[in-house]
Order: C-alpha cells, then structure tokens, then sequence
C-alpha cells in the first residue's frame, strides 16, 4: 500500500534504497555505481548525482567510469538478479 502522508513516503523510499531518498525526493537524476567490498564482504557503492534534466550526462559519466571499476562478484543474489 502506497504511503500518502510526506513523512511515511519519506521512510517507504529510504526503506527501499538508503541513501538514495534524497536525490529521489529532490528530482535529481542520481546513479549508484558499485567500486568494492568491504572487509565484511559487503557492497560498497557510490552516488553521483546531476542537475535536473542532464539523464544522459550521468549515464554517459557512469558508462566511461564502468570499465574502471573492479569487477565485483558477489556470493549471493542481490534484488534477485544473480
């Protein structure tokens, strides 16, 4: 069931992707690129974010940072993606 009230939206999209609410809430285009694991064997990622309307300018700024990052392989299903 989809939250009306501000705050209860608020928590449902933070619940869902950390971190991420702010550039969802603010309608900024946001992109989360894997770069490592910590000592844990966790994900690590980082954001990077872009003015209103620039889409394909972050896209085009993660396709050229891709191939420079470590290739991760985790353990286990993520999302439900192998």
């Amino acid at each position: 069931m989809a939250a009306t009230h501000p705050a209860a939206h608020f928590a449902q999209i933070e619940a869902l992707a950390p971190n991420a609410a702010l550039a969802n809430v603010a309608g900024v285009p946001a992109l989360s690129l894997p770069v490592g694991l910590d000592a844990a064997g966790l994900p690590l990622g980082v954001q990077i974010t872009a003015r209103i309307g620039q889409d394909r300018l972050l896209l085009d700024i993660g396709g050229r940072l891709m191939p420079l990052l470590p290739r991760i392989v985790f353990p286990f299903p993520i999302a439900g993606h192998p």
